[in-house]
């Protein structure tokens, strides 16, 4: 036989035996390289499909504002509220001084005690009122200052500077997030 119709190749006498693993386990270490290659690929979509830092503290600001507006309408609706209490206790008193001389004395109880419960809930529409408006004006300027820092973070990404900006913004909206 001809020299040059040996192919085999000539290997070095340190790698005669990882040669001869790699030919006997070739099978299991394709495998293995195509899960290495598919967790790779999967990893890629995960870090591609997970939000970025200015999106999660947008998504923060956004949840936020939810809180804000919630705690204005409820401002708005208990002023409503103790309006329209008031309004019927004013009503109530109103048909206790009508009825005084009657000497019904059960209807002018009646009266006098549903006044008396709508003006303690008037008294208290008017008192959580006054205990929301501040607390949503104190929200408002925690965002108004959150959105300067998602502002902030949005130029210096533009600049390639990287700025953390989420756990920034979920500071300053703690406040406002952690109470709701």
């Amino acid at each position: 036989m001809c020299s040059c119709n040996n192919h085999r190749s000539y290997l070095p006498p340190g790698h005669q035996p990882v040669h001869a693993f790699l030919r006997k386990h070739r099978d299991a270490l394709r495998g293995i390289s195509v899960l290495a290659v598919a967790l790779a690929a999967a990893g890629l979509v995960a870090y591609l499909l997970t939000p970025t830092d200015i999106e999660r503290a947008e998504a923060d600001l956004k949840k936020g504002w939810a809180v804000v507006n919630t705690l204005e309408d409820e401002a708005i609706q208990a002023s409503k509220d103790a309006r329209g209490h008031s309004k019927r206790a004013a009503e109530y008193r109103q048909a206790e001084e009508e009825d005084k001389d009657t000497g019904d004395a059960a209807f002018l109880e009646w009266c006098w005690s549903s006044a008396h419960g709508h003006k303690q809930l008037s008294k208290a529409k008017w008192a959580r009122r006054e205990n929301s408006l501040p607390l949503a004006a104190e929200s408002r300027r925690l965002l108004a200052e959150a959105e300067c820092e998602i502002l902030r973070a949005k130029d210096a990404r533009d600049q390639g500077t990287p700025y953390k900006v989420a756990p920034r913004v979920r500071e300053i909206l703690a406040p406002v997030l952690g109470s709701h």
